[in-house]
């Protein structure tokens, strides 16, 4: 009866909240290599901050996205959603002065956060607000691994440490 107590303690703490961090910081692998930086903000709502330099496709990305969380068996593993805005610069052999474009981004993707590496898979339509720039909608893919700066107790580990009278 302890142990199967204990076991639904468990699986509860792990599903009540989306993220098991509070913050992380790392690199994104997509179009480009850039920077990625997550920072939790409500129990299932992050801010992703992104930075894509255009080394290899010529294009400097860098976005702000609020992301909601939903648990898919544990707070360790989840899917999320979300929408922000970028700031794209096109830079194109041909023209000395660079195409700067601005607009909505949208996210979709899983995560699974093991210990302090977080990893997830996303894909990540724009929407260009400027007429200048080369294509109305773009769509890209990519891989975030980030290094978990400030984990987030577990609720079973909570109410572990509720339980000690010192």
């Amino acid at each position: 009866m302890r142990l199967f107590l204990f076991f639904t303690l468990w699986v509860f703490s792990h599903v009540v909240s989306a993220q098991s961090y509070n913050n992380a910081l790392g690199m994104r692998l997509g179009d480009d290599y850039g920077y990625s930086f997550t920072q939790r903000l409500l129990n299932h709502t992050t801010l992703e901050l992104t930075h894509q330099d255009g080394l290899f496709s010529g294009k400097k990305r860098s976005t702000a996205i609020l992301k909601q969380h939903t648990p898919l068996l544990t707070r360790r593993f989840n899917f999320f959603v979300g929408a922000g805005i970028h700031r794209t610069t096109y830079n194109t052999a041909s023209d000395a002065i660079p195409i700067i474009s601005t607009g909505a981004a949208f996210t979709l993707g899983t995560e699974i956060t093991i210990g302090r590496l977080s990893v997830s898979l996303d894909m990540s339509p724009t929407y260009h607000l400027s007429k200048t720039s080369p294509a109305r909608f773009e769509s890209s893919s990519g891989v975030s691994i980030r290094y978990v700066i400030w984990k987030r107790k577990s609720g079973f580990s909570k109410f572990i440490q509720k339980l000690k009278f010192w």
